[in-house]
């Protein structure tokens, strides 16, 4: 890596964190990130992969809280636990991984480019993944995306026609798929690189599964089932509506396989599959800062000319762009198809973006040259800021202030709510995840409705219940809501408006 290079990964790096650490307040309380964290800590803390968090859902399975992990995979949790042990627990800590997480990305992400385009475009490719704004909000949210994109990146980077780097390849991206299940669609796509079926296919085939054969072996002592995820039995509902509830089977003790989802709820299913598809054409932009699709598609068309644009001329440059275009669409599509049927999220694209922006960036590379632009600085400069204008800006910089002000109002609370309590749990609330993270407490889900939240409360028996609105309370009928307060007597109002509900020590008992 030359100077040139260096210098711009410690400008856009330095930017990167500047600008996440004047958003930061924390996370969403209904962020996964609580859950991710709160793994991270139990890992440390010696009480392997449990969560105190748990969803009604879960229940059905494991009647217990805590309860062993039977919902996020494992990858990223094992990261943080990492980081939790050299900088400790705190949500800056999570921050400082996914910032370099972020820097991992670019690192690898600028190689990737160099040898499947040119040294030119990976240095336009540290400009547009530097400087991309969904990067930002991908940092600040705290998911897996950021180490699943970088350990993809690693994997296509560190691929060759040797059985070496078919095992180092294959090794990052078994990490990959335990960090995000829905990776392991890709496995097939590599076939765009491996030509056809053969012994090294099969070698990375083979690392891949000895690298998820102790997360499958963990799964059927625990579950009798190697690939037991809760998600198989509420992912698929998950947006449709049903009981006006987004999340209605997880907040439920109602199981909903594929098969009973299509054949109980099918025009609503349909109707989601069709409201996902304009999603993510909608969405899909923002992964490039809006006016970078052009480039790709621009790219796409003109690979056969790219692929002979490396500086050197080498045959490897020609030789991987056309597969790294057919991994990319061929990815993308199917990873589509999967968040079709599941709570259809487009950050789970971002796994993708290095090598959308890396072909985006050779598209930039090749329309400057085709229209004599490269010549002329001052257009150059003008035409490389036009494309790193990110329309969604306005927006996402209004939701991540919002959002600062707001934890920062609420994490205080969540500590209070711990003091208030006595007995440390089970709480039900609909800040579950959030005030496990911030409190310590065991909680759950509040169930959907009245009828549900009884059952739950005779499996786990729920000491209180924390609601930061009053929208559960609300749906009651009249009777529901006389027997609540009831069970639940003891009532504690906070600041920001959110109210616990503690459940009488003598008569506690729920009809």
């Amino acid at each position: 890596m030359d100077k040139k290079a260096i210098v711009l990964i410690v400008l856009v790096m330095v930017i990167a964190v500047v600008y996440c650490l004047l958003l930061f307040g924390g996370y969403s309380g209904t962020s996964d990130t609580c859950d991710y964290g709160g793994l991270a800590l139990n890992l440390i803390s010696g009480k392997g992969f449990t969560v105190n968090h748990v969803l009604p859902l879960s229940l059905v399975f494991i009647p217990n809280v805590p309860q062993p992990n039977c919902t996020w995979a494992p990858g990223y949790p094992v990261f943080l636990a990492g980081v939790f042990t050299v900088l400790g627990v705190s949500d800056y800590s999570i921050l400082g991984a996914n910032l370099f997480l972020f820097l991992m990305v670019i690192i690898s992400g600028y190689f990737l480019t160099k040898k499947y385009v040119n040294y030119e475009a990976a240095l336009i490719f540290v400009l547009f993944m530097g400087l991309n704004q969904y990067s930002y909000y991908t940092i600040l949210y705290g998911s897996p995306e950021m180490l699943a994109a970088a350990l993809l990146t690693f994997s296509l980077l560190l691929w060759g026609d040797n059985y070496r780097r078919v095992i180092i390849a294959g090794l990052f991206y078994g990490l990959a798929v335990l960090t995000r299940y829905q990776m392991v669609i890709l496995l097939p796509v590599y076939l765009v690189f491996f030509k056809k079926i053969n012994k090294k296919y099969i070698v990375f085939i083979a690392v891949v599964v000895i690298v998820c054969a102790g997360w499958l072996v963990r799964n059927i002592v625990l579950f009798g089932d190697p690939l037991f995820c809760l998600q198989r039995y509420g992912e698929f509902t998950k947006g449709m509506g049903i009981g006006d509830d987004f999340y209605y089977t997880y907040r439920s003790l109602e199981p909903a396989g594929f098969f009973y989802v299509i054949s109980t709820y099918p025009l609503l299913f349909l109707r989601k599959l069709a409201v996902g598809v304009t999603y993510f054409l909608r969405t899909l932009p923002e992964h490039l800062n809006s006016f970078g699709l052009f480039l790709v598609f621009w790219a796409i068309i003109y690979r056969e000319k790219l692929a002979t644009l490396n500086s050197n001329k080498s045959r490897m440059g020609v030789n991987l762009w056309r597969p790294a275009v057919r991994f990319l669409i061929i990815g993308v599509a199917l990873t589509v198809i999967i968040c079709l049927f599941d709570g259809q999220h487009h950050r789970h694209l971002y796994i993708f973006n290095p090598l959308m922006i890396m072909i985006s960036s050779a598209g930039f590379n090749d329309f400057a040259l085709r229209t004599g632009i490269m010549k002329k600085r001052f257009y150059y400069l003008v035409l490389l800021l036009f494309f790193l204008i990110p329309l969604q800006f306005p927006q996402q910089e209004v939701w991540l202030r919002d959002l600062k002000v707001r934890i920062k109002a609420e994490i205080p609370v969540y500590r209070e709510v711990a003091i208030n309590l006595s007995c440390y749990g089970p709480v039900a609330s609909d800040a579950s995840d959030a005030l496990w993270w911030y409190s310590g407490l065991n909680t759950v889900w509040m169930p959907t409705n009245y009828e549900t939240f009884v059952k739950v409360d005779s499996l786990i028996d729920i000491k209180a219940v924390y609601f930061q609105k009053d929208d559960w309370l609300k749906k009651l009928d009249k009777e529901e809501r006389r027997k609540f307060m009831i069970s639940f007597p003891e009532i504690r109002r906070f600041n920001d408006g959110s109210v616990l509900y503690i459940k009488s020590l003598v008569d506690g008992r729920l009809e």
